[in-house]
């Protein structure tokens, strides 16, 4: 949890081109509130990963694999799932598995700002688990709307 512009979302970019340095068979599912929003996740990796020379040898060789909510980079695996997809809160992402799940501000004003609204964002967001795959990594990051936030630690 930290304020607006605190730089959450561009050091998880960061910390998600470092896992596929780490591993480039990896799958990242980034969940945002809306499909946009989760895109400008995806693109920012995407430049990292163009930008930076330790990872310039992971840039796929077709430019279908290199789309603007979704990518594949280069890997040993054969794998179904792209390394990152983009997806709102309300997109299909049912028979998506990933390794890390990036749940970039899914709570805003709009699905938070009433009891109910936060039961159901919080029923959504516990279909993730079956999403991720045995031992993957979930990570929120955003900033709380309300007092009962989602983003709270129990």
């Amino acid at each position: 949890m930290a304020f607006r512009s605190a730089g959450k979302s561009s050091i998880v970019g960061l910390f998600c081109a470092w896992l596929f340095y780490k591993d480039p068979n990896t799958r990242i599912l980034i969940l945002a509130a809306d499909h946009a929003l989760a895109k400008k996740m995806v693109r920012n990796v995407k430049h990292i990963i163009e930008r930076h020379p330790l990872l310039e040898g992971i840039v796929p060789k077709k430019k279908e694999q290199w789309a603007s909510d979704q990518f594949t980079i280069q890997r040993d695996k054969e794998l179904r799932d792209p390394s990152m997809i983009a997806a709102g809160l309300q997109g299909n992402i049912t028979g998506t598995r990933a390794d890390v799940i990036i749940c970039d501000d899914v709570e805003v004003p709009k699905n938070s700002n009433t009891k109910l609204k936060r039961e159901e964002l919080r029923e959504k967001l516990a279909e993730l688990d079956f999403i991720i795959v045995p031992g993957g990594l979930q990570l929120y990051i955003g900033t709380p709307h309300t007092f009962d936030t989602i983003y709270e630690i129990k």
